[in-house]
């Protein structure tokens, strides 16, 4: 009897972060989503207790990486992955919102 043990493995880029708002506290519960240049979702994660997430891919090619959090301005960061087996790390800090609400009333 003969046996074959098949694996398929895949390469796989990832992507890891620290989110910190200016007065160095971490983000929590921040929307990560990485997406193709065209707007396609490719993956998404969220920001842990520390502030940090992780994004894993197979795909290669230029991407657009889109962090939002409540009260935050969304920050949007090009990356590019040239070939499988690349990780990259970002650390940068998100800014409070500073635009003006106008509360909306009920009629």
């Amino acid at each position: 009897i003969l046996f074959f043990i098949y694996q398929k493995s895949y390469s796989q880029n990832k992507i890891t972060e620290e989110l910190k708002d200016e007065n160095q506290k971490p983000i929590i519960s921040a929307s990560i989503i990485l997406k193709e240049i065209s707007g396609k979702i490719i993956a998404f994660s969220h920001s842990d207790a520390q502030g940090k997430y992780e994004i894993i891919t197979t795909k290669t090619g230029s991407f657009i990486l889109s962090v939002n959090s409540l009260g935050y301005e969304t920050k949007n960061i090009d990356v590019v992955f040239e070939k499988n087996n690349e990780n990259k790390t970002f650390f940068f800090y998100i800014i409070i919102f500073s635009g003006m609400y106008i509360p909306v009333k009920s009629v």
